[in-house]
C-alpha cells in the first residue's frame, strides 16, 4: 500500500490532466488537424514539409500554425511512444525482456526526480534481476550501484555489501564489453571505408584481444563479437569453409542460451552463414536455414530484402531458377520494393532482366517467361535502353550491356554484340577502378577477343591470358555495389564460351 499511496502521491489528478498524449478519440476526429497530419504520414500522403503544410494550411513551412502544429504533434507522438504497451508487441523473450526493462528504467529515473523513496529501489531491484538472467550487463550495472548508493543512505550493511558484490563482479564485465564493441565499431566501419584496407596485422591484433576479452569474462555480448569478428576475418581471406564453422559455432552456443541473445545478432550470423554458403555454392544447407533466419525478420524491412538478395544470387549461381524466380517475385511484389532506394530497386531489376536471359535458353524457362511477372519484359525494348547510370552506379550500366551482350548473343546480332563490347571496353579506362574492379576488368578484356576471332569458341584463345587472370582473383559479394557479380564473372566467360559453341553450361560456381 505504501508504494501505491507514493505513486498516486505523484501521478496526482493535476498532473495526470497535463499529460499530452494521442488517445483514440482525438485520432478519430475528422476535423482534427492533428487527425489529418496523422493520416497524411500514415499513409505517406507527404513527402516534405512543403507538402504537408500545403495540404494542411494552404500555405508554406514557414508558416506559424504549421510549425506549432509539427512541434506539439511530435511532442504528443513521443510522449505517447513512452505510453505504448509494449507487452502487446509480438517480440522475442530477449527483445520484451529489454523493452520492459528500459521502460521501467527510466521510470525508475523519473521517480528519482520526485524523490520515491519507495518505488525507485522496489523497480530498482525487478529490473536488476530480470538483467541478471539476460546478461543485460550495463542495467545491471546501473541498477546495482543505485540500489548501493540507497543501501548507503539507509545504513543497509546487509543490502550495501550485497550490491557491492553485484557491482563490482559485473563492472569489469560491462568495461570488457565497452572494449569489445570497440573493436567492432572499428572494424564496421573500417570495412565500409573505401580504400582503407585491413591488414593481416589488424586482424590478428583484434582477434587476440577479444579473445583475451571472452577468456576473462565469458559474456554472451564478447562472445557474439568475437565470432563475428572472426568470421568476417576469413570471409575477407576468402576463408570460407572457416567462416562458415565460425559461424555454425556460434549458431550452437545461441541456441543453448536463447534468453541471452537478441534476435538481431542471431539474424547477423545466418546472415554471415549465407553469404559463406553464396560463395561456396552451398545451396541447400542455405535453403535449410532461410526459413528460421527470415522468421527472425520483419517481412519488407531492410534486413530481409538483404538475406533475399544472397539467397537469390545463390539460386541462379547453382541453377536453381525455379526458385530464383520465386524469389525475385516475392521481393518485386512487396508493397516495400517501391518505398528501397532507387538504387536497390534497380538492381533487383537487373537481377529480373539476367534471369530472363537464362531462362530464354532452357527448356523449362518458358513456362516461366509467360508469368506475370515478365508480362511488361520486351526483349527489344531492353536492348534499346541506352544503359546509362550517375556516376556511382556506373556497375549498372556495366551489368545491364552485359545482359545486353547475352540477349545479342543469342539472337546471332553480331553487330549489335561487337557494339556493346565496344562500349564495355571504354569502362576499362580509368571508369573503373584498378583494384577493386579489377574481375569486371579482365573480363571485359576477355570480351574484347571475341570479334578478333569472329566469335568463334575455338577462335577465342587469346583471351585465355585475361581469364588466367580473372580465376587468379577472388570473387566476394558482401551487398556493396561496387562488388557486384550477378553471375561470377569467371563462371559467366565460361558460359559464353559454351554458348558460342552450341552448348549451355550450367551456371555454378567453380
Amino acid at each position: 500500500m505504501k508504494l501505491l499511496l507514493e505513486l498516486t502521491r505523484i501521478a496526482n489528478l493535476k498532473r495526470i490532466s497535463k499529460i499530452d498524449v494521442f488517445e483514440g478519440a482525438s485520432l478519430r476526429n475528422k476535423s482534427s488537424k492533428f487527425n489529418e497530419f496523422y493520416e497524411g504520414l500514415v499513409h505517406e500522403q507527404f513527402r516534405s514539409d512543403r507538402e504537408a503544410a500545403r495540404k494542411l494550411y494552404k500555405t508554406s513551412p514557414g508558416d506559424d500554425r504549421y510549425r506549432q502544429l509539427k512541434s506539439r504533434f511530435r511532442k504528443r507522438l513521443l510522449n505517447t511512444l513512452f505510453f505504448i504497451n509494449v507487452n502487446t508487441s509480438v517480440k522475442p523473450r530477449f527483445e520484451q525482456a529489454y523493452l520492459d526493462c528500459q521502460r521501467d528504467w527510466a521510470l525508475v529515473n523519473i521517480l528519482e526526480l520526485y524523490d520515491a523513496h519507495i518505488s525507485v529501489p522496489y523497480l530498482a531491484k525487478q529490473i536488476l534481476s530480470t538483467a541478471q538472467k539476460h546478461h543485460f550487463t550495463e542495467l545491471i550495472v546501473s541498477t546495482s550501484g543505485l540500489l548501493l548508493q540507497k543501501a548507503a543512505e539507509e545504513g543497509d550493511r546487509k543490502g550495501f555489501d550485497k550490491y557491492a558484490e553485484v557491482l563490482d563482479a559485473y563492472l569489469p564485465i560491462f568495461q570488457a564489453e565497452q572494449q569489445a564493441e570497440r573493436i567492432y565499431q572499428e572494424m564496421v566501419v573500417r570495412s565500409k571505408t573505401v580504400d582503407d584496407d585491413i591488414s593481416e596485422g589488424e586482424w590478428k591484433a583484434w582477434t587476440d584481444q577479444l579473445i583475451s576479452l571472452s577468456e576473462m569474462h565469458p559474456a554472451p555480448r564478447i562472445q557474439y563479437i568475437s565470432y563475428v569478428v572472426a568470421a568476417i576475418q576469413y570471409q575477407q581471406s576468402g576463408r570460407w569453409e572457416l567462416a562458415g564453422e565460425i559461424c555454425r559455432q556460434a549458431e550452437r552456443i545461441m541456441l543453448e542460451y536463447t534468453d541471452q541473445f537478441s534476435a538481431d545478432q542471431v539474424f547477423r550470423v545466418q546472415y554471415l552463414l549465407m553469404q559463406t554458403y553464396l560463395h561456396t555454392g552451398s545451396f541447400e544447407e542455405a535453403r535449410a536455414q532461410t526459413e528460421s533466419a527470415l522468421s527472425l525478420l520483419e517481412e519488407g524491412s531492410a534486413n530481409w530484402f538483404g538475406y533475399l538478395d544472397l539467397y537469390f544470387l545463390l539460386a541462379l549461381h547453382t541453377s536453381h531458377y525455379a526458385i530464383a524466380f520465386a524469389i525475385l517475385q516475392q521481393v518485386i511484389q512487396r508493397k516495400e520494393f517501391g518505398k528501397l532506394d532507387e538504387e536497390k530497386r534497380q538492381q533487383w531489376q537487373l537481377y529480373k532482366a539476367i534471369l530472363n536471359y537464362l531462362l530464354s535458353i532452357i527448356p523449362e524457362g518458358k513456362r516461366l517467361r509467360q508469368s506475370k511477372l515478365y508480362s511488361d519484359f520486351q526483349v527489344s525494348a531492353f536492348l534499346a535502353d541506352p544503359a546509362l547510370f550517375p556516376k556511382d552506379q556506373r556497375i549498372f550500366s556495366v551489368w545491364m550491356l552485359i545482359t545486353q551482350f547475352l540477349f545479342a548473343l543469342e539472337e546471332h546480332n553480331m553487330d549489335l554484340a561487337n557494339d556493346i563490347i565496344f562500349r564495355l571496353k571504354q569502362y576499362t579506362r580509368r571508369q573503373l577502378h584498378p583494384e577493386r574492379q579489377l574481375r569486371v576488368i579482365e573480363f571485359i578484356r576477355c570480351l574484347t577477343q571475341l570479334p578478333k576471332g569472329d566469335f568463334e569458341a575455338n577462335k577465342v584463345r587469346f583471351a585465355n591470358k585475361y581469364y588466367h587472370r580473372l580465376l587468379a582473383t577472388s570473387y566476394r559479394y558482401d551487398g556493396r555495389m561496387d562488388q557486384l557479380e550477378i553471375i561470377p564473372f569467371h563462371t559467366l566467360w565460361a558460359h559464353i564460351h559454351e554458348r558460342l559453341k552450341g552448348t549451355t553450361v550450367a551456371l555454378r560456381i567453380s
